[in-house]
């Protein structure tokens, strides 16, 4: 007879008694286990469980993905192509230990709720007494008779040894790990140690980041806070419940390994929001040229620094949260070993202020210098300047003012060797970088805008071979550079950058075969350069800018970047004209390639069938083409110029912005203007209507404005 399932669950109340009793057991014992470590305390021990593992996550994609991950933050995907923070991957190597680390971590958490919330509690065993499973492991373990029944006479000593070890193995382990056990406070406190080493290593590890200092205390007070928290526990609650060490310990190590990251995060990611606000806007306005609209050159370099040294220290932070254990020492060694943790805390707030203040005396004749490390040692006369980022920036110099010479200031800060980034924008270089230079080998960052270096030494290989960002621009009326070593890129085996644009002079460029973190080329403005260096295997290439190259008349080929190329703009450059792109056919009406001799080609064309070798192949067209259809990034007619055009001479009337910034001006021919550096040259009256809405739309976002030059524009 067939019954329905519903059937015999009704005439089985055995079965329905037997798992409602399981039900009501399973609330039992949560309800009588929650009841007995608190109910706010399990609340607080879940949520300190969550945030962690969350947090542990969060820092995995931050370590797979740290430049898309901060774009995704702040909302600056459109930002100079994605590359706006510049943030590098660490290596290969680096990256699957710390992920596998957090991994782990992320593991423990998980673990520790299902022990809190999931898994019943197990029946409690007298001393002495085995459980059933151990009695009939025990029980199939020969004893030393019968072993020595089975085994020759030489071989029982071995076995009582083994036998002895094991007991003694077991019983220390039963002694550490279990509630009640011996030396469970002994364990505890010594795994205080590795603890205290890895905070006091991580300490010195910010420190010479140049972590902002009020982090720097902070994380100081955090050291501090756990180490009166054990002082407290050795000395006045050595005999508290084992559960409450637990929690105490869950929520120092949350503050090590959520609070102090999420702090650092969140003053990272307000730094400068109002730079980041203000380059979005004028994104909506510059001309779509890619050298005037590169972000990463207006927004505040300190603060970018900063945003930098606080991200990256999230990415390389120290997994301290994943230790955890205490218990049981006698009452005078208890008493020495809480002294050594209240002096090991006063001693951690004492050496960071100290070391901030002396650090700071050391570094004040250089205001210049935005980021040094803190140092202190013990009865040493004189700390030295640690300087880390030299910024000197003038981004609105008036016209008739003479750059400063900051030759000799940057060569005092490059003594100590500890230079990494360098940011110099309208100030004077004498002629090459100074030779104390030399001795930063972990520069990373060397932007030079307007500063009228025209040589960069051999030694700029090997020295510079951690850099990673390179931007050397000059000024449209100046030589400028006028050298490069030919191996310069040699060594830059990091180099993810390369900013090059106005210097006329320059007669070429190193080659670049072998930059594998190569992302960005800019190349702009290159009179004298008559064709491009050889690029090799790029395997990391996606962005090319290439705009004012007079005398180039062949591209690259990049069929093998066509997996990772995002970018290819070409501008005012004959190689949209010379026959390269057309297989062979010059076309004469583009300005690049205008002639004033209709019988003859300019010199801009290639020469057929002389030069049929440099015509582009149809793998290289195919990747273009994806391109082409955006004129305004891909030789667009209208913003290209013809070398033979006369150019029309205009009376040059007073400029009344004398330069000041967004001051109003006009002009009889032109009309209103506006007050502005172009290019982050001079200040100069500029005629423009964009101009003039992007300041307005700049000042109702609520960016700072000057009340008294700005009243015109909006500003209140």
């Amino acid at each position: 007879m067939v019954h329905s399932i519903g059937w015999k669950v009704a005439q089985d109340p055995a079965r329905e008694t037997t798992l409602a009793s399981k039900q009501v057991t399973g609330r039992s014992w949560r309800q009588r286990r929650f009841s007995a470590i608190g109910w706010r305390y399990v609340m607080l021990m879940v949520l300190i469980f969550s945030l962690s593992s969350a947090w542990s996550l969060l820092l995995i994609i931050l370590n797979l993905e740290p430049s898309k991950s901060a774009n995704y933050i702040l909302h600056t995907e459109s930002l100079d192509h994605g590359h706006f923070w510049q943030s590098h991957k660490a290596a290969s190597s680096i990256q699957v230990t710390t992920i596998a680390l957090l991994l782990v971590v992320v593991g423990v958490y998980w673990y520790l709720l299902y022990l809190l919330l999931v898994q019943p509690p197990s029946h409690r065993i007298r001393p002495g007494e085995a459980k059933p499973r151990k009695r009939k492991i025990l029980r199939r373990i020969p004893t030393v008779d019968k072993e020595g029944k089975q085994q020759r006479a030489w071989q029982r000593p071995v076995l009582l040894i083994l036998r002895w070890l094991g007991r003694v193995v077991a019983k220390l382990y039963r002694s550490i790990v279990s509630a009640d056990g011996k030396y469970r406070k002994v364990w505890h406190v010594l795994m205080e140690v590795p603890e205290v080493v890895l905070q006091i290593l991580t300490l010195r590890e910010y420190m010479a980041q140049g972590l902002d200092p009020s982090l720097l205390c902070c994380y100081a007070s955090l050291m501090a806070f756990n180490a009166f928290v054990a002082f407290y526990g050795i000395q006045f609650r050595w005999n508290e419940a084992t559960i409450h060490h637990i929690l105490k310990d869950s929520i120092v190590d949350a503050v090590f390994a959520v609070f102090f990251p999420a702090l650092v995060l969140f003053c990272s990611l307000s730094a400068f929001q109002d730079d980041l606000k203000t380059v979005k806007i004028r994104q909506r306005f510059f001309p779509p040229r890619m050298f005037e609209r590169k972000a990463r050159n207006y927004v505040n370099a300190k603060e970018l620094d900063m945003f930098s040294t606080d991200f990256e220290s999230l990415l390389g932070a120290m997994l301290l949260h994943s230790l955890e254990s205490k218990r049981m020492l006698q009452r005078g060694l208890r008493a020495i070993v809480g002294f050594f943790f209240l002096v090991y805390g006063i001693g951690c707030i004492v050496y960071t202020v100290v070391a901030v203040h002396a650090s700071r005396n050391a570094c004040s004749s250089y205001p210049e210098c935005v980021q040094f490390d803190y140092q202190w040692v013990p009865g040493a006369p004189n700390v030295a300047c640690g300087c880390l980022a030299y910024v000197d920036r003038d981004l609105a110099p008036a016209e008739s003012e003479e750059l400063i010479d900051v030759t000799q200031t940057l060569a005092e800060l490059a003594s100590a060797g500890k230079l990494q980034t360098v940011q110099l924008v309208n100030r004077k270089i004498n002629g090459s970088l100074p030779d104390t230079l030399q001795a930063c080998r972990g520069l990373r960052n060397l932007v030079l805008i307007h500063t009228g270096v025209q040589v960069f030494p051999t030694w700029a290989s090997s020295s510079f071979s951690k850099l990673e960002y390179l931007h050397i621009e000059g000024a449209s009326s100046d030589a400028d550079l006028m050298e490069l070593p030919s191996d310069l890129f040699t060594s830059m085996t990091g180099l993810h950058t390369i900013h090059l644009s106005y210097h006329a002079y320059l007669p070429e460029l190193p080659a670049m075969d072998g930059l594998e973190a190569l992302e960005c080329v800019y190349l702009g403005y290159l009179n004298s350069i008559t064709e491009l260096p050889s690029w090799g295997d790029l395997p990391s290439l996606q962005v090319v800018a290439l705009e004012g190259l007079p005398q180039v008349r062949v591209l690259p080929g990049v069929e093998q970047y066509a997996d990772s190329l995002e970018m290819f703009f070409v501008q005012d450059t004959p190689a949209c004209c010379s026959g390269f792109l057309s297989q062979g056919d010059c076309n004469t009406s583009f300005p690049n390639c205008c002639t004033d001799d209709s019988s003859s080609l300019p010199p801009t064309c290639l020469v057929m069938p002389d030069e049929h070798n440099f015509i582009a192949t149809n793998a290289t067209l195919t990747v273009f083409n994806d391109f082409t259809a955006n004129v305004s990034n891909f030789c667009d007619a209208a913003q290209a110029t013809c070398p033979n055009a006369m150019t029309t001479l205009k009376f040059a009337e007073e400029d009344v912005c004398t330069g000041v910034l967004y001051r109003e001006c006009s002009s009889e021919s032109e009309g209103p203007g506006i007050g502005f550096n172009e290019d982050m040259g001079c200040v100069q009256c500029v005629h423009s209507q964009d101009l003039i809405d992007m300041r307005k739309a700049e000042i109702s976002a609520g960016c700072t404005c000057d009340k008294v030059e700005e009243e015109w524009l909006g500003c209140t």
